[in-house]
């Protein structure tokens, strides 16, 4: 990956951006958030806009996060680029979320941004500590979170709730290493299975299965995708046979993706996975309704 790639990948996920053109139906890859209240959570889940994740009332949780809290704020920053940081070997992007403040609490500040990717974009792109957010701006733990997964950032005036999507050299994710260290693997109790657009209720898969799901993508590697490749992506999430998928953690988050079990894809974060040839019948079996 070139300089300029890199760029690219940074500011905005090429991927998405190819595949949107190459079918302009296709709406762009926004990740559903839910949170459920305690008294109603076995009768409905309230849907927003959110960073691949998706948060639980625990119940009893205090919120104790420095000045500020974003609540729907709109997940560029003003130079129109995303909102992301570079953090110890991995990025981190901020979208949307809508989460109350009580269902957060921050720990540890553990870093502090310290380059504005705006001033150098080429050189700043895989800079550890650069991203768009200002520098200065905090990063935190969060409770109950694995760091591997999930930061916050305050900017002192709001917090930003942000999720790995990728390392920032843009070689893509060891998915194997990758949900051993964040807990996906062993902390998924099901796996909810919806349409593209998260509308329809396709499936659900008990822990077992969900289990044996995530093992058949831990051998997964990048795409390297052709144009045809890209517009059969694009139509496939148009016709039925893109599927997001969540994960259900015991922790009460939830963490998504996508899969295209026709053409062996994930979508995991800011990449395009293809699975190993090995295993792709049995995952596409998995996911068949």
């Amino acid at each position: 990956m070139n300089q300029n790639e890199k760029l690219m990948h940074a500011i905005g996920g090429i991927d998405n951006n190819l595949i949107a053109e190459a079918d302009k139906k296709v709406t762009s890859k926004k990740i559903k958030l839910r949170w459920v209240a305690p008294i109603a959570a076995a009768l409905a889940l309230t849907v927003a806009v959110g960073a691949g994740y998706q948060l639980r009332n625990q119940g009893g949780l205090t919120t104790t996060p420095p000045p500020g809290y974003t609540d729907g704020v709109d997940n560029t920053s003003p130079m129109e680029m995303r909102r992301f940081f570079n953090y110890n070997g991995l990025r981190y992007a901020y979208e949307s979320n809508l989460i109350p403040d009580q269902y957060l609490e921050l720990e540890n500040e553990v870093a502090e941004i310290t380059a504005d990717l705006s001033t150098d974009p080429e050189k700043l792109a895989a800079a550890d500590l650069a991203g768009t957010f200002s520098p200065g701006s905090k990063i935190y733990s969060i409770k109950g979170q694995s760091p591997d997964l999930r930061l916050a950032v305050s900017d002192g005036e709001k917090v930003y709730v942000c999720q790995v999507t990728d390392n920032f050299s843009g070689e893509g994710l060891d998915l194997a290493s990758f949900f051993q260290n964040t807990g996906i693997f062993e902390n998924t109790l099901e796996i909810i299975v919806f349409d593209h657009f998260g509308q329809e209720l396709l499936k659900e898969l008990d822990q077992t299965a969900a289990q044996q799901l995530l093992s058949l993508m831990e051998g997964a590697q990048k795409a390297k995708l052709s144009n045809e490749q890209y517009e059969q992506i694009g139509a496939m999430q148009t016709n039925g046979k893109s599927f997001s998928v969540e994960c259900s953690l015991n922790d009460g988050t939830q963490y998504q993706f996508y899969a295209i079990p026709e053409l062996g894809l994930v979508m995991v974060g800011d990449n395009t996975y293809e699975l190993a040839a090995e295993g792709k019948e049995a995952f596409a079996s998995l996911l068949a309704n």
